[in-house]
């Protein structure tokens, strides 16, 4: 779900609450409007408020989790769980440096091999 349609005029906190009363049990939040796409980070702040007004409904944000720091962080903002999309195809050994909270530094050829694995 994106924060809106234009850049600067977020409503996904107005429909929030309304998703929860038609049954919507998890939103997946974007953190970007429609119109930015993938032009600019997540607004992290944003989906932070967004949180306090989805309760009871759970959210999950995404975008932008490029590091276990990232996904720490994103869990600070009260969201029930990150979507790791992106950072994932950059970086296919991400879910290894979150669950081990480091940075898994490794070769190119292991990094080749990875993405290799991730492709298949």
């Amino acid at each position: 779900m994106p924060t809106g349609v234009q850049e600067r005029v977020s409503l996904a906190h107005h429909l929030l609450p309304e998703l929860w009363d038609w049954g919507v049990a998890l939103v997946t939040f974007n953190g970007s409007s429609q119109e930015q796409r993938y032009t600019t980070l997540a607004v992290w702040p944003y989906i932070e408020q967004c949180t306090k007004v989805a309760s009871p409904m759970l959210l999950f944000g995404n975008r932008d989790i490029l590091s276990f720091e990232d996904a720490n962080s994103a869990m600070q903002m009260g969201v029930e769980g990150v979507m790791i999309a992106g950072g994932a195809l950059l970086k296919p050994w991400l879910l290894t440096e979150i669950k081990e909270q480091k940075h898994w530094d490794i070769w190119s050829s292991e990094q080749l091999d990875s993405l290799r694995d991730f492709t298949h």
